[in-house]
């Protein structure tokens, strides 16, 4: 799944164009749904919510000035939706994987991706909502502070903290002998994640 798609889409789509309606649609599901799952952490939650937020970009489509800017549109929106939701406190958290699932010794980089994301689902919440939120949402540590309510003090910490506990856990696993992939960034890992998640060998891993 590639978002280089989405500007093209989202301007076709806003004249009328169906067929790119649908594409845009289905193309958004991947990091939508992600991006649900991650912060609700309950799969019928993000299930249902994931459902909402494309109804409302079908609505909403015809307010986005700058169709080059969905995908930062698309990540705003799926951010403020999630978060009013756990805000309400009608969303339980399903519980937690035991342990992590390593699919051999030698990871590519989307295997690795997908072992970060797991680290990701075990840190503590206020560390995974912001990382999240900036790292999958785009969503910068301002806009960050008025959807959960920190301060950008604690913004920059949770996420200072949460890079350092995902990468201590890889390095861990290296000690171990799990062999990873170059990465560049947290954030590109998490887009690795975020992006496969809607293909087969993501789900199998």
């Amino acid at each position: 799944m590639s978002s280089k798609e989405f500007p093209q889409l989202a301007s076709q789509a806003q004249s009328g164009d169906q067929a790119s309606l649908k594409r845009l649609l289905f193309l958004a599901h991947t990091p939508v749904s992600y991006q649900c799952r991650k912060l609700l952490q309950n799969k019928q939650a993000a299930t249902n919510m994931t459902k909402e937020i494309l109804q409302k970009i079908h609505s909403h489509l015809h307010t986005l000035n700058q169709p080059e800017l969905f995908e930062k549109w698309l990540g705003h929106m799926t951010a403020k939706h999630c978060m009013r939701a756990l805000r309400q406190g009608t969303v339980k958290q399903d519980p937690p994987p035991q342990k992590l699932d390593i699919p051999n010794s030698h990871l590519d980089e989307q295997e690795t991706a997908m072992v970060a994301d797991q680290i990701v689902d075990a840190l503590p919440d206020d560390l995974r909502i912001c990382i999240i939120l900036y790292c999958c949402c785009k969503i910068p540590v301002s806009g960050i502070s008025r959807l959960t309510s920190f301060a950008e003090s604690d913004v920059k910490a949770n996420l200072s903290r949460g890079q350092a506990m995902i990468k201590g856990q890889l390095q861990k696993l290296h000690r171990q002998g799990v062999q990873f992939a170059p990465v560049a960034s947290l954030p590109g890992l998490l887009q690795t994640a975020m992006h496969a998640s809607g293909n087969s060998k993501a789900a199998t891993a």
